[in-house]
């Protein structure tokens, strides 16, 4: 893979962890009363994520700041790593003056990352953990309540 590959690969990196933070926040606050019930029978790790399920607060900051975190890292890889590949690109192929590429680039990058954060980082995962509230509970719950 070249070196626009591993950067791609980075930035998409980035945005599927905020999609974790993303997911384990509304598994968490949609399982009802009888599934965190459920869940606390479950075993060490199930009661964890039933203490957490039946205190937001333990968890909303963590969440919020992973969420953040992604978000604003992946715009500063994107910014910082592709940009400048693209504007290199457009140099080549496009007859616009430098600084018009510069701008251009940037722009282009930004809207594309933020599609991607959109649509991977918040949409998808939500959809997933609103379906699969327990399960993605499970998996997030005990990290979480580590932070």
């Amino acid at each position: 893979m070249n070196g626009v590959g591993w950067d791609i690969l980075l930035v998409l990196a980035v945005v599927l962890i905020g999609g974790f933070f993303a997911a384990a926040e509304m598994a968490l606050v949609s399982l009802r009363e009888g599934q965190v019930r459920a869940l606390a029978r479950r075993g060490k790790r199930g009661q964890r994520v039933a203490r957490l399920a039946q205190d937001p607060n333990r968890f909303l900051s963590a969440v919020q700041i992973g969420v953040t975190l992604a978000t604003l890292l992946s715009g500063a890889f994107g910014a910082a790593l592709l940009a400048g590949r693209l504007k290199s690109w457009m140099g080549h192929h496009l007859s616009l003056s430098p600084d018009v590429d510069s701008a251009l680039s940037l722009v282009i990058v930004t809207l594309v990352i933020s599609y991607f954060t959109l649509v991977f980082g918040e949409l998808a995962p939500k959809r997933i953990a609103l379906q699969r509230s327990e399960r993605v509970s499970m998996l997030a719950g005990p990290l979480l309540d580590r932070m």
